[in-house]
């Protein structure tokens, strides 16, 4: 009964997390003045994978999809990670 409610936890841990991933591209995608077709040139990466993190669709980017991403945004994987981020 506690693994199941532990791995409940994680999923859902790990849902939120992912969802937070997406809130946090879109506001730093805004902020940037860039779109979601700019950012995927400039990260080099597909326009529909962009879209599916900016929407929350996507729930386990790629480290490979982290790194351009925040290479392109020109900020730091704990900034695209983070929670809570202002």
């Amino acid at each position: 009964m506690i693994t199941t409610y532990i791995n409940n936890y994680f999923s859902k841990e790990m849902l939120r997390k992912s969802w937070q991933i997406g809130k946090n591209l879109n506001k730093l995608r805004k902020q940037k003045g860039l779109s979601q077709d700019q950012i995927s040139k400039l990260a080099d990466i597909f326009y529909n994978t962009v879209i599916n993190l900016d929407s929350g669709g996507i729930t386990n980017p790629s480290t490979d999809t982290l790194k351009r991403l925040t290479k392109s945004l020109d900020v730091s994987v704990d900034i695209l990670l983070r929670f809570n981020y202002d």
